[in-house]
């Protein structure tokens, strides 16, 4: 009677983590398959939308790098993904100047400082220092 409830037990465990396999490869599927364009800032729980007049976003892909907009200017660089943690890295922007209204430099650091990021439905979550949050959706 021991051996079967250990048995039971290693077959429950087994489901339990091919479930969350799958469920991770959905979400890097989902992740390195999107154009993300940022529909908010927010910090300290208040959201802040860009301008229309301003394009931000990101795509990552399978070589682990990265290319988007930055209101006028190109960005580029790499990431690490460690479970919910993102690192950026080696990012790069080309340096045109886009007003005094663009909000780039607020979102070329907020990339630099990304730490972690979560997916629900179609939206992406990119947090960075305590209580700051960029959000995305998917196109």
């Amino acid at each position: 009677m021991k051996k079967l409830k250990i048995l039971l037990l290693i077959i429950l465990l087994s489901f339990v983590n091919s479930c969350n396999e799958s469920t991770t490869e959905t979400n890097a599927t989902e992740f390195l398959n999107t154009l993300w364009v940022l529909e908010a800032f927010e910090v300290y729980g208040l959201q802040d939308t860009p301008p229309d007049d301003q394009v931000y976003n990101i795509q990552f892909k399978v070589d682990n790098k990265f290319t988007g907009r930055n209101d006028c200017n190109d960005i580029s660089g790499s990431f690490i993904l460690n479970s919910n943690n993102i690192t950026i890295d080696n990012l790069t922007t080309t340096e045109v100047y886009c007003g005094k209204e663009s909000l780039d430099y607020i979102y070329f650091e907020a990339l630099r400082g990304a730490e972690s990021y979560k997916i629900e439905k179609n939206e992406l979550s990119i947090y960075y220092q305590s209580n700051f949050r960029l959000i995305f959706i998917g196109e």
